[in-house]
């Protein structure tokens, strides 16, 4: 389906109170009736605090009113907000699903996020649709934060990304400086060289 065109802020207001409240089958007739489901990304700083209705979706865990926003037109890519990372960080795989079925950019995402969510599964599918496990230093700074439960994603995509081993090597260099005994001993486990 199509996106639907955005509209002015206080045309989707009503609707964000709606969403806020749980009113599905309230969403339901104001899709029907053909109603704007996004305002425009707005510059002005009030209006980019208000939560658009996905957002109020992914929030709660309303699978359903993500689904239904989403299956009408709702753009997940249409907003100032990137979508992908809160259901990441909440460990929500059917939201992530949910959103890159309807077109969320997988490559938006900091990688960072999505191995600290610990989740294998999720490491492997974000890899699997071409995001850069390297890109911005996303392993080095995961490491430095969390570093053995992503000791095995390191293991397993060490030939495929090279670079991995330059993320290694930036992760020791942060350890040796925070005299952080312990991740020392798993980034000279894993191969690391000073920089």
């Amino acid at each position: 389906m199509p996106h639907r065109p955005l509209g002015d802020f206080a045309a989707v207001e009503p609707l964000l109170a709606l969403c806020a409240t749980g009113k599905l089958y309230e969403v339901e007739a104001w899709i029907a009736d053909g109603r704007p489901l996004q305002f425009s990304p707005s510059e002005q700083r009030k209006l980019r605090r208000k939560r658009p209705a996905l957002q109020t979706a992914i929030d709660r865990r309303f699978h359903s009113l993500a689904a239904l926003l989403l299956a009408n037109g709702y753009d997940p890519c249409g907003d100032y907000y990137e979508y992908l990372t809160d259901a990441i960080c909440a460990k929500d795989r059917e939201m992530v699903e949910l959103l890159l079925r309807f077109g969320a950019d997988p490559t938006a995402v900091d990688f960072c996020d999505v191995l600290q969510s610990c989740e294998r599964s999720l490491m492997d599918r974000f890899v699997g649709l071409g995001v850069d496990p390297c890109r911005d230093n996303a392993v080095a700074r995961a490491l430095s934060i969390k570093g053995r439960p992503i000791l095995g994603f390191i293991k397993q995509y060490r030939d495929r990304f090279p670079g991995l081993q330059h993320q290694i090597d930036i992760a020791l260099h942060v350890f040796v400086v925070e005299e952080d005994l312990h991740g020392i001993a798993l980034m000279l486990w894993l191969g690391a060289a000073m920089c």
